[in-house]
């Protein structure tokens, strides 16, 4: 978890790392259902997804969003 102090003192590096955990997991959802779908390798195709998504083309988190991976939690 991030602490609360270290996640104020550079909200901004953390918001960014947690936006991209959270395209994280949506490229991962994708991938999964995808690779399901064609029997085709979900880590391969998660890394093949996530190596061609631009920073621009991140989406928004939604309000509430807690990500899986406990490292970017904010802790209260």
């Amino acid at each position: 978890m991030i602490p609360k102090d270290e996640y104020e003192k550079n909200k901004a590096y953390w918001d960014h790392q947690r936006l991209k955990e959270y395209n994280r997991e949506l490229i991962r959802k994708e991938a999964e259902e995808f690779g399901i779908k064609s029997e085709m390798d979900v880590d391969k195709l998660f890394e093949m997804m996530w190596d061609s998504i631009e920073e621009e083309d991140y989406q928004t988190p939604t309000v509430g969003w807690q990500p899986k991976n406990l490292d970017y939690r904010i802790d209260k």
